[in-house]
């Protein structure tokens, strides 16, 4: 045993495990990824120093992204939108030291948003209009200290806004247009230490406008078309203190336009294009005392030079002489005053033009595309004393490309594809080269960096990297685990049984070729009972004790008819459910575990018409649904599981309907909501029978009734939501008596109602979502049934942003405890447990390694005593089954995830284990790797978090960084190694994961033309 690396390696796991973790990845079950290519940029970089915040399009959705220039440090900063839906960031502005940004939230929708770059430090600045509507900041432009922008607080419309980064350092700046009204202000535009934009004011309509931040130095420039209709400036740009932009009045079109920001001073530069006619202008740039400009006059896109005034405004060079367009580009790049460009004279395709405003000084840098090909550059950025840009050379790879502004000094930067083009676009100066996004092997469009060389320039972060789900689902308890559905790529989608680990965890494979679809899983008598589609038969009813052999079929509707259940309940003996036969339509069907004894028991509307069943609930001797026989209306039935037993407990005489509605068991018995035609909808309560269906209490007397809604039970009482004379929609508790039945407290105060959702029973307390609009957000309520126990439990998003899950609340640990999802927008999305308190209040999982983002998803949960089964997405692994064990059991464990790489000619090397399990100190316990070159070296890599990096060539570093490398071995003829795994004979690490993968000498091999690698290998030291 080589003892340095068991102390190394027990230092690492003490300085990056931390606490054992109690979550455990069942089995990954779906290792076939998908969706290698997607496009994972999508906006971006604005630049902090030595880091860059940019948007991501990743598993999160469109979130906020940074980079240091390292693979390390390119991560998600925040999941501001919980999950897979996307808080899609707009606007990345840079001022005073941080980025501010528009990003929309639950609760506040699109509002103003701030990052220093780093996870702690990223958080809504400030809701500007309150509540779930957005003030929707947009049009941001940073003048000084300040980013610009436009928004709408709800009361004086779209206006005029500034911020430097603060919440106290953001206010509106004028009201334009008073009141309600909206000035809207567009194209906002740093002029000197002014922002000029276009506005609509009363009587003048959208005309120019400036402002110095203050109310009172915000005025209209000048009133360019007399009227409403307004002139519609656009295109401002910088120039000779004043602004360059285009404008139409009553008697000319669209024409270049000069303001110094006075009356007088503003004024057309000429009409270009005669008559109502307008010049297409696309871009002004100020190169000193003069400016040049794109425009269209009759001679397609060419290169006009004004300084300002109107005799100096004129075509500069018809670089395509005649009416074809010379300027092919969509903007210019200035390096030293000198204006870079695309244009094509017509003899050589669009090429790199340069023009210092002058005619001599405007010429071809070089032709990079030899002869009519066009290499159209774009996408220019400063760096140092050279302009750096995309272009596509003779060889029709399009690159990063540099110039100092002449053919000899032009060269590309680097190739950053190999033998296809990066397509490379967004650069952004950064340290001693740039940021960019571009296409690289085997992935879409991703952040790149680049300065040049080959170590420097390489993939960020393959952010929307492809995807391996089983999408696991219909959870349900068995004995020794749990049931549920999941898709593979070897047998479909399918049934499992799994103890919680990956060797308890098996197929039960009912359709081989093809998928069986296993829905509406429920749970009886240490059996589970689902609908399923065979290889013999199509969807009818199964149970199994969780084994291939305890599978069986219990209902078979001859031919190729299904029974189709639906809606499956149990009670303790029977289960009860919509089946469908040739007889009788959909009707209600009954099983009590057996084929002889799964049957229709009852046609409710009889004939082959089909009833509709709008709900079903059991207890544990009863099985209740509502149905509507076309004589009584929608009313209430109950069942033992017999055709004997089925009655109908009829609230309402005659054909109006009791619309019975949120059936639900509390301690045996069903309570329900509906109306007897006099008392309006009211809380009931059922036996079974007739004589024990009665109204439990009528809170809002007369035919309006209560409405109780979201019954939920907690302990021996029922929760619900209710109408309250005087309180409106408020929380109300019932012990199932008249006298025990009424409000718990009055939430919000007078006749509005509150607001709460997602209730929850933990053995006798109540939790729920709730905002009480304090600044909260919507957050985790607790209630014990009185007033002073009614409260907020803790404020997990921070401030207005909401916290909790919703769905996700679970009891657990047979109602001692809570487990939810939530997002503190440090952590992302974990699960967490709450007793009631705020201290008892607290994330229990680590997923994300340390990211912003956690949790791509979670749930749904199964409560199975000590330990809760459910479906998460690690962002590694895809959508797979876990298990969270709060009594951290540790049982050891290995599986194997993702997909090594090889040459199509070979076998891609292959990772495993033998010796036993890992255990603490454990002599015998190794891993291997198969299906390598013989006699060849390879290396062992070992980690405590799982990675998805694309490294390139179709090749994927599956642990994260940092890492151990074990001793150099060599594989044997058969292409086999192993090497063995010392672990510490400490107790203390029991429940630690840990990630390998084997890299391999390989001539020719996948990555780099040297290396082949294996999949990767998860394993949990435990007992």
């Amino acid at each position: 045993m080589n003892i340095q690396l068991v102390r190394a390696t027990a230092a690492l796991i003490v300085a990056l495990a931390g606490p054992v973790i109690a979550q455990s990845l069942v089995s990954n079950v779906q290792t076939t990824a998908v969706g290698s290519g997607v496009t994972g940029f999508s906006a971006g970089y604005a630049v902090l120093g030595n880091r860059a915040v940019f948007v991501g399009n990743g598993l999160h959705g469109l979130e906020p992204w940074v980079t240091d220039g390292t693979q390390a440090g390119t991560t998600i900063l925040a999941d501001i939108h919980t999950g897979t839906t996307s808080s899609s960031p707009l606007e990345l502005t840079v001022v005073g030291g941080v980025v501010v940004f528009s990003a929309n939230a639950p609760g506040v929708g699109r509002e103003l948003w701030v990052t220093d770059g780093t996870i702690g430090g990223t958080s809504l600045l400030v809701d500007l209009r309150p509540g779930v509507n957005s003030s929707s900041p947009a049009n941001f432009v940073r003048v000084g200290s300040y980013v610009y922008f436009s928004a709408w607080d709800g009361v004086s419309g779209t206006e005029l806004w500034r911020t430097d980064g603060t919440a106290a350092g953001t206010t509106q700046v004028a009201d334009i247009n008073p009141g309600a009204a909206s000035s809207s202000p567009q194209h906002l535009t740093a002029i000197g230490s002014e922002v000029w934009f276009s506005a609509v004011s009363p009587g003048f309509g959208r005309e120019l406008w400036r402002s110095n931040g203050t109310a009172i130095g915000t005025q209209l420039v000048l009133d360019i078309r007399a009227g409403a209709s307004g002139s519609l400036p656009l295109d401002l740009a910088p120039h000779a203190g004043g602004a360059l932009f285009r404008a139409s009045t009553a008697t000319e079109g669209y024409e270049p336009w000069f303001s110094d920001g006075t009356v007088a001073g503003t004024v057309p530069l000429g009409d270009l294009s005669p008559g109502t006619l307008s010049t297409n202008v696309r871009e002004f740039r100020s190169l000193g005392s003069d400016a040049v400009f794109i425009a269209s006059a009759g001679l397609g896109f060419e290169l006009y030079v004004t300084d300002g005034t109107p005799a100096s405004t004129a075509l500069l060079v018809d670089i395509n002489a005649g009416t074809g367009a010379g300027v092919t580009g969509l903007g210019f790049g200035v390096l030293n005053n000198v204006a870079y460009f695309a244009a094509t004279d017509g003899t050589s395709g669009a090429e790199l033009w340069r023009t210092d405003a002058t005619a001599p000084g405007t010429f071809r840098v070089r032709d990079f595309n030899v002869g009519t090909g066009s290499s159209s550059p774009d996408h220019f950025a400063v760096v140092g004393n050279e302009l750096w840009m995309a272009l596509t050379a003779s060889s029709g790879q399009r690159e990063v490309w540099r110039t100092d502004g002449t053919a000899a000094g032009s060269s590309l930067v680097i190739d950053l594809a190999g033998l296809v083009s990066s397509n490379p676009r967004t650069l952004v100066p950064f340290g001693a080269g740039v940021l960019c996004s571009a296409v690289s092997s085997g992935v879409g469009r991703e952040p790149h960096v680049v300065d040049g060389t080959v170590p420097g320039s390489f993939l960020l972060a393959d952010v929307r990297p492809p995807v391996a789900d089983s999408d696991p689902a219909e959870w349900a308890l068995l004995p020794h685990g749990a049931f549920f559905a999941a898709t593979s790529s070897a047998t479909g989608r399918e049934g499992y049984s799994t103890d919680g680990t990956p060797t308890g965890t098996q197929v039960l494979d009912l359709h081989p070729t093809s998928n069986s679809s296993p829905d509406e899983a429920v749970t009886m008598g240490g059996e589970v009972f689902f609908e399923a589609t065979s290889n013999v038969s199509g969807r009818e009813l199964f149970k199994t004790d969780g084994t291939p052999a305890g599978t069986v079929q219990l209902s078979d509707n001859p031919g190729i008819a299904s029974t189709s259940p639906q809606q499956i309940v149990a009670t303790a003996t029977h289960v009860v459910f919509r089946g469908v036969d040739a007889v009788a339509g959909a009707e209600l069907w009954s099983s009590d575990g057996t084929p002889a004894g799964t049957m229709r028991i009852a046609d409710i509307r009889p004939g082959t018409a089909s009833t509709v069943f709008l709900e079903m609930a059991a207890t544990p001797t009863h099985a209740f649904f509502v149905a509507n026989d076309t004589v009584t209306g929608n009313e209430l039935y109950s069942t033992t599981g017999t055709a004997a037993s089925v009655t109908l407990l009829e609230l309402r005489a005659g054909a109006p309907s009791s619309s019975p509605d949120e059936l639900t068991n509390l301690n045996g018995k069903l309570f329900f909501e509906a109306t007897d035609g006099v008392s309006g909808p009211e809380l009931w309560c059922s036996d079974g029978t007739l004589a024990g269906t009665t109204l439990v209490a009528d809170l809002w007397p007369g035919a309006s009734g209560s409405a109780p809604r979201d019954l939920t039970p907690v302990g021996n009482r029922l929760f619900f939501r209710a109408s309250i004379p005087g309180a409106g929609q408020e929380l109300c508790v019932s012990d199932g008596t008249a006298a025990g039945t009424g409000l718990v407290v009055d939430l919000v105060p007078g006749g509005n109602g509150s607001l709460i959702s997602d209730m929850k029973g933990v053995g006798n307390l109540l939790f729920f979502r709730y905002d009480d609009g304090s600044g909260t957000g919507q957050e985790l309520w607790v209630s014990d049934g009185t007033p002073a126990g009614t409260q907020l439990v803790r404020d997990i998003g921070p401030g207005l942003l909401y916290g909790p899950v919703a769905g996700s609340l679970t009891s657990i640990l047979d109602g001692q405890l809570l487990l939810f999802a939530a997002n503190d927008l440090v952590n992302g999305l974990q699960l967490w447990i709450s007793n009631g308190t705020t201290a008892g209040t607290f994330p229990v999982t680590t997923f994300g390694s340390g990211t912003g983002g956690g949790a791509v998803e979670v749930g749904p949960f199964l409560d199975a005593g000590t330990r809760v089964f459910f479906s998460a997405d690690d962002g590694i692994q895809g959508n797979e089954p876990w298990v969270f064990d709060l009594n951290g059991s540790g049982n050891a464990f290995v599986l194997t995830y993702g997909t090594g790489c090889a040459p199509t000619t070979q076998t891609r090397p292959t990772i495993g284990a033998t010796g036993g399990l890992p255990t603490p100190g454990t002599t015998t316990f190794a891993a291997t790797v198969s299906n390598a070159p013989p006699t060849t070296a390879s290396w062992l890599l070992f980690s405590f978090a799982p990675a998805n990096l694309n490294l390139g060539f179709g090749c994927r570093q599956l642990i994260a960084v940092p890492f151990l490398a074990f001793p150099l071995t060599f594989t044997d003829p058969s292409g086999f190694a192993q090497t063995p795994v010392p672990l510490p004979n400490d107790p203390a690490f029991i429940g630690v994961n840990a990630f390998m993968q084997w890299g391999v000498v390989a001539t020719p091999g996948q990555l780099f033309g040297a290396f082949n690698l294996s999949d990767g290998l998860q394993m949990q030291v435990g007992n």
